[in-house]
């Protein structure tokens, strides 16, 4: 899946990312033919509107004003996606989008631009998206930190939770003023 997010902002005039001309609404007749294809899914949080679509799809006719708005596009390889039937059978299937094998694009693809966008104020709004649509499926679409309750000494640093992706241990590393103590296992000591 070859996804892109775009950030745009909704004015309280109804322009699109400032410019000065408004869409215009049209209004249809029993006569006249609705705009055929895909359409984005229009999915409104508390902050912004996060649009949910195929490459090429149809802005929706109106969104509200004064919030941000995200756009998400996917294009999907068919070739390249495996079945869940496919993933099983390769051990993959628990993480290869979610534990839960629900398979639904737009839910994909907002999983997929979550993990991979960077600014936090717009991951917030993706994510913030994605439990609305879980409340809306009721999948068991698992997002949670991985914390592991066990008890970690204060002198070991990195620690990093995300939301979809296990824990990172190549990003664990011990403070240099760490002091020489039994880890428990044996004879053995952390300064070694």
């Amino acid at each position: 899946m070859v996804l892109s997010v775009l950030i745009f902002a909704v004015v309280a005039s109804g322009c699109i990312g400032g410019e000065t001309t408004t869409t215009p609404t049209t209004t249809s007749s029993p006569t006249e033919t609705q705009p055929s294809g895909a359409t984005y899914e229009v999915i409104e949080t508390d902050e912004s509107v996060v649009l949910v679509g195929p490459e090429g799809a149809q802005m929706p006719a109106s969104l509200p004003s004064g919030k941000k708005v995200i756009k998400v596009t996917y294009v999907v390889d068919e070739a390249n996606t495996p079945s869940v039937q496919e993933l099983m059978e390769a051990g993959q299937g628990f993480g290869a989008i979610n534990p839960a094998f629900f398979r639904d694009t737009t839910v994909d693809a907002l999983v997929i631009a979550a993990r991979r966008e960077t600014n936090p104020e717009v991951r917030t709004e993706l994510f913030k998206a994605i439990y609305i649509l879980g409340n809306k499926f009721v999948p068991e679409v698992i997002l949670g930190q991985n914390r592991q309750l066990r008890t970690y000494w204060e002198w070991v640093k990195g620690r990093y939770y995300h939301p979809t992706f296990p824990e990172r241990y190549d990003l664990i590393s011990e403070d240099p003023n760490a002091p020489s103590v039994p880890i428990g296992i044996g004879d053995y000591k952390n300064d070694a």
